[in-house]
């Protein structure tokens, strides 16, 4: 699961990782989207065991977000805690100027 939201100077995505190292995640930024790489795992020691169930999933995986604006690729930063990736994006900075008016001549 993903939730995504939106600060006055950042965007924030949390992605729920439970079981994932994270010497196992890979995380790459595009200018538009938001790509994260992984495996995850299986537990040790569960060789040799008949599984009644098995809902868990294991192996590699890849989840690809869309990002609802510009970024700043050197703002960012990511950290896991408690299963919880989080990956802070900086927002660009708003550049305004001023736009000089220039007559155009007789033209009309």
């Amino acid at each position: 699961a993903v939730d995504i939201y939106e600060k006055e100077r950042e965007i924030v995505v949390e992605m729920e990782l439970p079981g994932v190292q994270e010497k196992d995640i890979r995380i790459l930024l595009y200018p538009s989207r938001l790509e994260v790489r992984g495996l995850k795992r299986e537990v040790p020691g569960h060789e040799g065991l008949r599984y009644l169930r098995l809902e868990r999933e294991f192996g590699a995986f890849r989840r690809e977000v869309v990002l609802p604006g510009a970024v700043d690729p050197d703002k960012a930063y990511a950290s896991l805690e408690n299963g919880i990736l989080t990956v802070v994006l900086g927002k660009p900075p708003k550049k305004t100027r001023d736009v000089d008016i220039k007559s155009r001549g007789n033209e009309g």
